[in-house]
């Protein structure tokens, strides 16, 4: 039997969840994460993918491995006292990196791109350390529709999106964040509204228009996965980044106690 039930629980442990709120993320039932939890049942494998891109693990330790904190939290435990408590799994390791290449539609190529639509193809690659074996894509932005009180995606930032499998118009979240590919164009907007044959997409900018787009238009949708950007003099972003790390790392001290 695999060990994804207790993983789940540890996840579900370190970021503060219960049943219902990870139950939430994946559109499942409370009910099919106790089950999960308790050995009487194994999630579908599309499932398993889910939960592993959505906490940056892998699906062999995900299913495989008895996840510890640090696993968890991508970080190395150097320091002698906590390697040496027993009153946790931590040990000193470094986690694995692998350099993957990623197709890169910069903005000479993406008409080409869209006439051909072949990512296969594209010659220009950017390479980041990324975790192997999902299909990734590398975007140039084109305008600041997401960009608006010196915060968000600028022109020229490069966009890493990841495409999960069976990510449709249908399941995806309002309130969140896309990039899209269209017809005509590529997009990235956050969902405000869906129904069954079409989207509402909302930029960040008041000074672009919120967009409906039939749903069959809609040739790939990927999921935000990093940002490369120029944008570095935001003092404000930079503090909630510092005061998001403190937290967790506030979260992780109290795990280990």
């Amino acid at each position: 039997m695999s060990k994804i039930g207790n993983n789940i629980r540890k996840i579900r442990s370190v970021k503060n969840l219960n049943q219902s709120d990870f139950a939430d993320l994946f559109e499942l039932k409370r009910a099919s994460i106790g089950a999960y939890e308790e050995g009487r049942a194994e999630p579908k494998i599309n499932t398993v993918i889910e939960i592993a891109n959505y906490f940056g693990i892998s699906t062999d330790d995900l299913l495989t491995k008895e996840l510890s904190v640090n696993d968890l939290y991508r970080f190395d435990i150097f320091r002698e006292d906590l390697a040496n408590d027993t009153k946790h799994n931590l040990t000193p390791s470094t986690v694995p990196v692998d350099l993957v290449q990623i197709p890169y539609i910069s903005t000479n190529i993406r008409k080409q791109y869209l006439k051909e639509r072949k990512l296969s193809e594209v010659k220009d690659q950017i390479t980041l350390p990324m975790n192997k074996g999902f299909n990734y894509i590398a975007i140039e932005i084109t305008d600041n529709s997401m960009f608006y009180n010196e915060s968000g995606i600028n022109t020229n930032d490069i966009l890493i999106g990841i495409k999960p499998e069976k990510l449709s118009p249908s399941n995806v979240q309002v309130g969140k964040v896309y990039i899209f590919e269209t017809d005509q164009d590529i997009l990235i907007r956050e969902v405000n509204q869906k129904n069954l044959s079409s989207l509402e997409l909302t930029p960040f900018n008041p000074n672009y228009y919120a967009t409906s787009i039939p749903a069959k238009e809609i040739k790939a949708i990927w999921q935000l996965e990093k940002l490369i950007s120029n944008n570095i003099s935001n003092r404000s972003d930079l503090t909630k980044q510092l005061e998001n790390l403190e937290s967790e790392i506030r979260l992780l001290k109290r795990n280990l106690q």
